[in-house]
């Protein structure tokens, strides 16, 4: 294993390669410490105690009971430099540091620690029920409509377990806790579990009762995340890459065109408050940015490459000055890409089915609701008409054909999209339905204004 650390200004980043672990190559970046802070943080790695504490970590580590006590037992400061130091002198690798870090936060440390496997290295049944129990796609989702019961399967449960066969002792375990969340509180964790990820998460059981049986949690190893996103996704997974800081629109964009997504740790003092707009604990917001890696690899490796020009695009647009906020937000909406038409577990007949992640249908029926996802009245669209995007969008689509048809992105597909959504007005008109639950702004349709339409009379103008 080597670790290299290069120090610029005021970011700091990590490279780490354990062979013990198959694909466990990854990285971290430390983003906008504040001088003060980083200084801390190189004068507390060097510190002799600290370092005797990183040692101690690293034998820990060995035994998944010894270090889930060594790890809860400390003040979360204290572990946040006892863990960078440990990372930074070898002595753990990224996964076990972001598993340290993460396991840290669990309010007043009571937890257990559950081994994926038992003395005999076969499969733990304890641990595959609470498992699998987060495997369970809900049954009254609110918002969307779900063709299949679990998220994944069992084959790939399976492989995933066959992976985390080859990971380091500390990674090779879940941990049971209570969740502290009031259930009656819609908090962005509960979002996203209704939206059908619950990944590793709360332990689903529908007869428990919330007062004799306080609710529970499981926080995975980090190993046991990207060992889901490895599986499910294979080479074309956008992989959880873990930051310490603050990200910008730009970063998740350059990360993104190397297949990786942005994942905030637990570290020290940094803010991680509010994401989404929610307020939300250090654990749920890396958490919901699992979440985000797995919408962004839904869309797949062709779409992602359109998206991303796609942003760049309104980027461009948003930097020529006229209506620079209504850009930069479309550029951000395109890179943060979540797009739910991509989820399979979402294609129904129900949804009225778009093609798979390579239909350039689907591409333009997601433009469609990426510009007019707040349009209400017809004083809405009017306003995204008069900020010209329809003209320049169409003007970009008729310039670079060539590239586009290179991303899988067509006029035929355009054309397709026009005519699908047409069905649907009919559709809705014919049999009332929540177009909510179809999240395909099928309304818009309905009452007759149809924005991929304009875009299509202006690419067939002189």
């Amino acid at each position: 294993m080597f670790c290299r650390i290069q120090t610029h200004l005021n970011t700091v980043y990590l490279q780490a390669c354990c062979p013990r672990f198959r694909n466990c190559s990854s990285a971290i970046s430390i983003r906008n410490l504040p001088s003060a802070l980083q200084n801390e943080v190189i004068k507390k790695t060097a510190d002799q105690a600290v370092k005797e504490h990183a040692y101690a970590l690293q034998q820990c580590s060995l035994d998944p009971q010894s270090y889930t006590n060594f790890v809860t037992s400390r003040d979360f400061q204290d572990i946040s430099y006892i863990s960078f130091s440990a990372l930074t002198h070898k002595k753990i690798s990224i996964e076990q540091f972001v598993t340290t870090q993460t396991l840290s936060v669990i309010e007043d440390g009571k937890v257990q620690c559950i081994p994926l496997f038992n003395a005999s290295k076969q499969p733990n049944e304890r641990a595959l029920q609470f498992i699998r129990s987060t495997f369970a796609l809900p049954k009254h989702p609110g918002s969307y409509i779900f063709n299949r019961e679990r998220l994944v399967d069992q084959k790939e449960e399976e492989k995933i377990l066959k992976l985390m066969g080859e990971a380091p002792e500390s990674e090779k375990n879940i941990w049971l806790f209570q969740d502290v969340e009031n259930p009656r509180e819609f908090s962005l964790s509960r979002r996203i579990q209704q939206l059908g990820f619950n990944i590793f998460s709360r332990v689903v059981d529908q007869k428990a009762n919330p007062i004799t049986n306080p609710p529970m949690r499981i926080l995975p190893s980090y190993s046991l995340m990207k060992a889901f996103f490895q599986v499910k996704f294979g080479r074309d997974a956008i992989m959880p890459y873990p930051v310490l800081g603050t990200s910008s629109m730009m970063d998740l964009f350059s990360n993104q065109e190397s297949q990786k997504r942005d994942a905030k740790v637990p570290f020290l003092t940094l803010d991680y408050a509010l994401a989404d707009s929610y307020l939300v604990s250090p654990l749920d917001f890396i958490f919901h940015d699992y979440y985000h890696a797995y919408v962004a690899s839904c869309v797949g490796p062709t779409h992602t490459k359109a998206f991303l020009r796609l942003a760049a695009f309104f980027l461009h647009q948003s930097k020529m000055g006229k209506h620079a906020d209504f850009y930069s937000s479309l550029a951000h909406i395109s890179v943060d890409m979540e797009f739910p038409n991509y989820r399979p577990e979402l294609r129904t007949q129900e949804m009225f089915f778009f093609g798979n992640e390579t239909s350039d249908m689907l591409f333009w029926v997601t433009v469609n609701r990426l510009i007019t996802r707040k349009i209400k009245t017809g004083e809405d669209l009017s306003q995204i008409i008069r900020s010209g995007v329809f003209f320049d969008l169409a003007l970009e689509f008729r310039q670079n054909k060539d590239k586009w048809a290179a991303l899988g992105v067509t006029q035929t597909g355009l054309d397709q999209a026009i005519q699908r959504l047409e069905c649907i007005t009919k559709a809705v008109s014919r049999h009332p339905v929540n177009v909510n639950e179809l999240n395909l702004d099928a309304t818009l349709y309905h009452k007759g204004l149809h924005p991929l339409k304009m875009i299509k009379d202006l690419l067939s103008g002189d």
